[in-house]
């Protein structure tokens, strides 16, 4: 690599080096930064963080299905048996998936609490 140095009217040292040598350079960084990414989530799912299947975040992310619902199928619960847990009206729970509004916040906490989930995955 053939770097030329130079100094700006500030006084500030300046390195010039070839595009191709800069792009290699950027390149090795980004692969860097995959790794550490990759080591992260690695650790985060051995540290137990919940992974989830590809179909659920195909209709999360790309479908735009109800959270709610989707949350709700992928934990294998009725409306109704979501409802009793969270101690809340099933046809309040339907409401919710049906129109996407969000509850109040202590209906949202005792949902998500009883869906072992953030509140921000749901609503």
């Amino acid at each position: 690599m053939k770097v030329q140095y130079i100094q700006n009217f500030e006084g500030v040292d300046l390195a010039i080096l070839p595009a191709s040598d800069y792009k290699d350079m950027a390149r090795r960084l980004e692969d860097i930064e995959d790794f550490v990414d990759a080591s992260e989530a690695i650790a985060a799912i051995e540290a137990g963080e919940e992974t989830l299947p590809d179909e659920m975040v195909k209709r999360l992310s790309i479908d735009r299905d109800n959270p709610l619902r989707v949350w709700r199928e992928y934990r294998e619960l009725s409306q109704f048996a979501l409802a009793q847990k969270a101690e809340v009206s099933q046809g309040r729970i339907s409401e919710l998936e049906k129109t996407g509004k969000a509850p109040t916040l202590d209906v949202a906490r005792r949902i998500a609490d009883a869906m072992n989930c953030d509140l921000d995955d749901l609503f």
